[in-house]
Parts: structure tokens; sequence; C-alpha cells
């Protein structure tokens, strides 16, 4: 099969690519969960300046970065992942 046969069949009907944004969607809440164990029980230091404002996996991180560069420093998109998703380690 030529290459632009086979990248034609690809668009058009999903194939790897549809497998792996399901593996990818599959495996997102995964991710999520097993941080969110890690900071159980997390607090702030109180005598530090400095403040935790999340803690989410790499992938997830990088892809809202890739979406919007100002995404992290913003309090208002940090409430609104985490009323969209109340497993995140998200502390605004």
């Amino acid at each position: 099969m030529r290459w632009d046969e086979y990248m034609w069949r690809e668009l058009r009907e999903g194939g790897r690519l549809y497998q792996y944004l399901r593996r990818e969607r599959h495996q997102g809440p995964r991710r999520i969960r097993a941080v969110a164990r890690q900071m159980h029980g997390f607090r702030q230091n109180n005598k530090s300046e400095f403040r935790l404002r999340a803690a989410v996996p790499a992938r997830e991180y990088f892809r809202w970065l890739q979406e919007d560069p100002d995404f992290w420093a913003d309090n208002r998109n940090l409430k609104s992942l985490k009323r969209d998703n109340p497993d995140m380690a998200i502390y605004p």
C-alpha cells in the first residue's frame, strides 16, 4: 500500500489514530487519580512565600499549556478545571 493511500484511509476511517485517541481518553482519568493519590494529605507550608497551585499529570499540563500559554497563571482557569475534574489536585 502506498503512503498516500494509507494516509487518506486513516483520515477517513480512523484506524490507528482512533485507537490512540481512545487509549488516551481511557488513560487520562487514571493518570489524574494517580497524581491525586500521591498528593493525598498535602498541606501548604504557611512559612513559605511559594504556593503549590496544582499537581497534574505532565501530559495534561502540556496539553493545556499548548492550548493557552497563560492557562496556568489564571486562577479562574484553575477553578473551572477543578469544577470539571473534581479528582484533580488543584489548590487555587
